[in-house]
């Protein structure tokens, strides 16, 4: 159910892929009712992917669900924001296929809605001191920890931005930080 970076073969279907298909089926979907008997199904087996994918902490990790200790079965706060997004879009009526009865669809509503709640706890959890998040993939090599806290902390800003959470104590801290982290032209070095 889930997507992989590639159609060929050898693609592994991945938490990061996965979530931008299922945004991009739903905004699909926006445009062009009509394709719902196709679409429907398959944004279905994706979200059932991306929710057995979900590590006990909350997160999401790239590839495997596991225990935290190797990096394809490690939570990402970058994985784990954009799997919320996903999970948003599709929560609700979004998934009312005829072919899924009533009790089936209130049962995948509640499974979103706790991996929802797990999630937001594991992104709360994992927020650095200084406001920012660590992203598990995409690092900076200028950095000497070659970390990327620009790209993690924007990650998990789209995410709160489309839960309704910019106002929140944690978006508060992250977006001081871009605040204080703009260069004077207008950049930023993170």
């Amino acid at each position: 159910g889930g997507w992989a970076w590639t159609d060929l073969s050898g693609g592994v279907p991945d938490a990061d892929d996965t979530p931008g298909a299922l945004l991009a089926l739903a905004a699909w979907l926006k445009t062009d009712q009509a394709l719902s008997d196709r679409l429907l199904p398959a944004a279905s087996a994706g979200v059932r992917w991306l929710l057995d994918l979900q590590n006990a902490d909350g997160g999401w990790p790239p590839f495997a669900r596991g225990w935290g200790t190797l990096p394809f079965d490690k939570s990402g706060c970058d994985l784990t924001a954009h799997a919320l997004r996903a999970l948003h879009a599709w929560r609700g009526t979004r998934l009312a296929n005829p072919s899924i009865d009533h009790l089936a669809r209130q049962e995948l509503d509640t499974r979103i809605a706790g991996a929802m709640e797990a999630g937001l706890r594991y992104l709360i959890g994992s927020q650095q001191r200084d406001g920012t998040w660590t992203p598990l993939w995409f690092g900076n090599q200028y950095r000497p920890q070659e970390d990327n806290p620009l790209y993690g902390t924007a990650k998990v800003l789209l995410a709160l931005r489309d839960l309704g959470r910019l106002d929140s104590p944690p978006a508060r801290r992250a977006l001081d930080w871009l605040v204080i982290s703009q260069r004077a032209d207008g950049g930023f070095a993170a």
